[in-house]
């Protein structure tokens, strides 16, 4: 970074070149692991200053276009959200007024580090359509990590730490919000219908890989 910092106009300008002309490669991400509070190690990733520079530009882009798309009911990593957004819809779903009288949380386990980089991609085409970003995204997702001296490939994952990872992760998680708004989307009259059927009725509030789970009792419904 010093280095960097010394020589700035001349990196930017080189990166902005690497850049135009398709030259640009990225780092592979060094991998440190941090204590969680449950006392097992989070993979954190640190990217260069190059990198991150590009993965900055890069979500600049693309967030405006899928923000349209993202549900209401996903409060992570999103421009004017917050944890205490996805509290407050928490805390509204379990009153009275509601009724939805249980309440279930999930984890994805290993949700950074499993996603499909290929599935992934096809999400991203659905909205975008110029191959040189596209291209750079399939670089990045690709560029590996350094574990000390060690080098390994990255097949399936975002790492976390990165810039474009929040982003990447909440296209690819869409796809559970979208299915889940199949059953939390519906009207009075479809609600009713499912209590006379003997089923129940339900909500979910997603941040990131955690999300809640709000069940209606059947005999009160929702």
């Amino acid at each position: 970074m010093a280095i960097f910092d010394r020589q700035l106009e001349q990196q930017l300008e080189r990166l902005r070149e690497d850049l135009r002309h398709g030259r640009f490669e990225p780092y592979p991400v060094r991998r440190v692991y941090i204590q969680k509070t449950t006392g097992k190690l989070r993979p954190l990733g640190i990217l260069t200053i190059r990198d991150r520079i590009v993965q900055e530009t890069v979500r600049m882009v693309l967030e405006p276009i899928f923000e349209a798309d993202f549900s209401p009911n996903s409060y992570g990593f999103r421009p004017n959200r917050r944890t205490m957004d996805a509290i407050k819809a928490i805390t509204l779903y379990t009153t009275n007024a509601t009724k939805y009288f249980w309440a279930i949380e999930g984890d994805i386990a290993s949700c950074f580090d499993s996603i499909h980089h290929k599935k992934l991609l096809k999400l991203v085409q659905r909205r975008v359509k110029d191959q040189r970003l596209l291209a750079l995204i399939q670089k990045f997702l690709r560029a590996g990590v350094m574990e000390g001296k060690l080098f390994k490939d990255t097949r399936y994952g975002v790492p976390q730490g990165g810039i474009l990872s929040p982003l990447l992760s909440n296209i690819y998680l869409h796809e559970l919000d979208r299915y889940m708004e199949r059953y939390t989307g519906l009207s009075p009259w479809q609600k009713r219908k499912r209590r006379q059927q003997g089923k129940g009725n339900f909500t979910l509030s997603r941040y990131a890989d955690d999300f809640v789970r709000h069940e209606a009792c059947i005999v009160h419904g929702a």
